[in-house]
């Protein structure tokens, strides 16, 4: 009985690929998440694929040194991910931290529209990074952007 939605699952997410949204949406998220990842300072490295997205959040770019380190993580401090996806969700936007990455992973369902909107609270949330990182010349890195 566990498996029996299988086939009616597997026969909705074809329908739902065969329409294109999934990859449209995908496309859109990845140029919105890089041009965030352009404007703000505390963002060293944007790196994904489809609808499962990171941004490494440090306090240098140039040295990818991060806000905090595992020994604070583990003695309970609040560290700048979590600081960042508080301000988010105070805005409606939910947004996993882990160390010192964001993880964006909306449903696939998604439409450009809704991205857009998320991208905008994410913009004003991190601006708490913005405010301890240290300004350089170097931009953020896109590490899942590579040439086949």
């Amino acid at each position: 009985m566990a498996t029996s939605a299988i086939p009616a699952a597997v026969k909705e997410y074809q329908t739902l690929f065969d329409s294109g949204a999934p990859q449209k949406a995908s496309e859109h998220l990845k140029q919105r998440l890089y041009a965030l990842a352009d404007k703000h300072i505390c963002v060293g490295d944007v790196r994904g694929i489809g609808h499962f997205w990171a941004l490494e959040i440090v306090k240098n770019r140039k040295t990818k040194e991060p806000f905090d380190t595992k020994a604070e993580k583990f003695a309970g401090k609040a560290l700048m991910p979590a600081q960042i996806g508080a301000e988010a969700m105070k805005n409606g936007l939910y947004v996993a931290s882990w160390y010192d990455t964001m993880v964006i992973a909306p449903p696939l369902i998604i439409t450009e529209e809704q991205i857009d909107e998320a991208i905008s609270i994410l913009d004003n949330a991190l601006k708490v990074g913005d405010k301890e990182a240290v300004e350089t010349d170097v931009p953020a890195s896109r590490s899942s952007d590579y040439k086949k």
